[in-house]
């Protein structure tokens, strides 16, 4: 399922018919008034991407779908991430598949509000990490879980995945978002953004460190600018 926007319809002859899209959906709607339609919508959409022949396509095209649908409805969200996750168990898919799922599903069901929901889901999605063996995959499935459980409110969770995380440059931007999304929780949060700008540098780190302090923003940019003028 593409979530761009296409709308309004065009007919086949119209020469904008091809044009890409002219922007993102970011939530399903139910039609007001139209609840059976907009499960047969859903249900189109999910046939759709399942259908897909391609394993990576048909993943990322399903976790799209499963974030949309949280939010508008969670419960349906989790079963069908936990659907997917159970009906997958093949040694020849990596489990990278099921962590991609998963963590789409505890994200979006925690951008809706249901905080509790989304941590019921981050057992299931920690196993699913833990399972993935490759290198590059593993740091890219530690870094969904630590995003995803900095969201569902997991602190503990969010920083135990990040350490896992071998790359540098992505463990200290998966210090910054967990920062951030902990601002004001004390000594702790000041950690990870320390961690994040000496494993990530200023680019990545910035929003959080405005998130946890942001009267310092002011004097260390003030300090940039006059070690980069004594540099020159």
């Amino acid at each position: 399922m593409d979530t761009g926007r296409y709308f309004p319809p065009r007919p086949v002859d119209d020469d904008e018919f091809f044009a890409d899209a002219s922007a993102r959906l970011g939530a399903l709607h139910t039609l007001i008034g139209a609840p059976e339609r907009a499960r047969r919508l859903v249900l189109d959409a999910e046939t759709a991407a399942e259908a897909i022949t391609i394993p990576a396509q048909q993943e990322w095209r399903l976790a799209e779908l499963v974030r949309a649908v949280a939010s508008s409805d969670t419960d349906r969200a989790e079963g069908m991430a936990r659907a997917y996750a159970d009906t997958h168990v093949d040694p020849d898919r990596d489990p990278d598949d099921a962590v991609r799922i998963l963590a789409a599903a505890a994200e979006g069901i925690a951008e809706a509000g249901d905080l509790e929901r989304a941590r019921g889901l981050l057992a299931d999605l920690e196993t699913a990490a833990n399972s993935v063996t490759r290198h590059n995959q593993r740091n890219w499935s530690f870094t969904r879980l630590s995003r995803a459980a900095a969201k569902s409110g997991d602190l503990d969770l969010a920083e135990r995945g990040a350490r896992v995380i071998t790359n540098p440059r992505a463990r200290g931007s998966a210090f910054a978002e967990l920062a951030e999304a902990a601002a004001h929780t004390g000594p702790r949060a000041e950690r990870w953004v320390a961690e994040a700008l000496h494993l990530a540098g200023w680019s990545a780190s910035l929003d959080a460190l405005v998130a946890v302090a942001e009267e310092v923003v002011p004097v260390v940019a003030d300090e940039y600018v006059r070690l980069t003028r004594v540099s020159r």
